[in-house]
């Protein structure tokens, strides 16, 4: 059975106590993370992109804060809470949220981020003393930097030039998760293409415009669908299903197709991780009905903030998925099994994920997934 701990803003009042001084502070945090069951945790120490907070056995205190130096202002792509379910049956809820209360007071900033959250549960220890032994506390995953070389997010104009320049000829492509999965995949047909359009992800739209480029003449694609999470409206603002920031074209020529690209990024670009996915998804089948085979391009590591949408979408969504190095984001796997769909990362198709039953699993890379309540849910052996 699929357990999920969920967080959701309590408010603790919390006695912080300093050299001259002693004051209440109130808490109010928010984290939803599956929780992922494994014998014992192995660390990753000495990965130039992980950092470790540690805390004692039993404890919500430090042992160590020196590796907060190393995030300034890095972009957190995950972050994992590690502990022990030792004894067994213990409620360890309330220790659960006050750890995530002392990363709070210890650096704010970590929640205001949207990263993938999972809870370890370590469930090998036979005695307090084995436990103390394990580790507890917390690891930080950041996204690396782009290379120096890489397009930058500094501003859209930057970013329309790097598009440019690709499909002219006078750059290089960085990565070839699109190309080589369209290529996988001749036999789609008629499709529209929904594809997130915000920061991060320019080098694999600059993939799709190649591509494109290189079969105009056979009209694979009818429509496309740029999306950049609602026209720098400020978050707060963002109604599911009204986000906005969609354009979408008619595949009428590759420079019709190109400027919509440069429109979507001008009016927007930034904001947090989570986008419209499944707006724009709606949108692109409502305007190209007879589209056959609809497929998304999105960031693996931005979560639809309009999942609960997906019930509304009543064709099956091929999603590839980019930046995947680190692992996939089950999210989208349950959005494709819900649809009917499939996913499509750099390496491989995962089809039929419908076929599969509760409690049966698929790898995908290195990692496992089983369903568990009718949802994927990464398992760790």
């Amino acid at each position: 059975m699929k357990r999920v701990l969920v967080v959701s803003l309590f408010s603790v009042f919390l006695l912080v106590i300093g050299q001259n001084y002693a004051q209440n502070v109130k808490v109010d945090i928010q984290v939803n993370a599956d929780t992922v069951w494994t014998n014992k945790y192995k660390i990753r120490m000495g990965e130039p992109d992980v950092i470790y907070l540690r805390m004692a056995y039993g404890s919500h205190s430090f042992l160590n804060t020196s590796a907060l130096r190393r995030l300034q202002s890095k972009e957190i792509e995950s972050i994992r809470l590690i502990y022990t379910e030792y004894p067994e049956g213990a409620d360890l809820e309330w220790l659960t949220k006050r750890r995530l209360i002392s990363l709070y007071l210890l650096e704010p900033k970590i929640y205001e981020q949207s990263a993938a959250w999972k809870f370890i549960a370590q469930t090998g220890a036979t005695s307090a003393s084995n436990a103390a032994r394990m580790f507890h506390g917390f690891e930080i995953t950041m996204r690396p930097e782009k290379a120096k070389d890489s397009p930058t997010i500094a501003g859209a104009g930057d970013e329309t030039t790097y598009l440019r320049e690709v499909v002219e000829g006078k750059r290089a492509l960085e990565d070839s998760t699109v190309i080589r999965v369209l290529g996988r995949n001749p036999d789609w047909e008629e499709m529209l293409v929904v594809a997130d359009l915000t920061g991060s992800m320019s080098p694999y739209i600059a993939q799709l415009l190649v591509w494109l480029k290189l079969n105009m003449h056979e009209r694979p694609a009818q429509h496309f669908v740029f999306f950049n999470d609602g026209d720098r409206t400020p978050n707060f603002l963002k109604q599911i299903g009204e986000t906005g920031g969609l354009y979408d074209t008619k595949t009428e020529s590759l420079d019709t197709v190109l400027h919509t690209a440069y429109k979507t990024m001008m009016n927007g670009y930034g904001g947090d991780e989570p986008e419209n996915n499944v707006e724009a998804t709606l949108h692109g089948i409502n305007e190209c009905q007879h589209c056959q085979d609809v497929v998304m391009i999105a960031d693996n590591w931005a979560t639809p903030r309009d999942l609960s949408l997906a019930k509304k979408v009543k064709k099956p969504l091929k999603i590839i998925l980019c930046g995947t190095d680190k692992g996939v984001n089950a999210k989208y796997l349950n959005l494709a099994r819900q649809t009917g769909g499939s996913i499509h990362t750099i390496e491989e198709d995962i089809l039929n994920l419908m076929d599969l039953n509760e409690g049966e699993s698929i790898v995908i890379g290195d990692e496992k997934f089983q369903i568990q309540s009718g949802e994927f849910t990464q398992v760790l052996e």
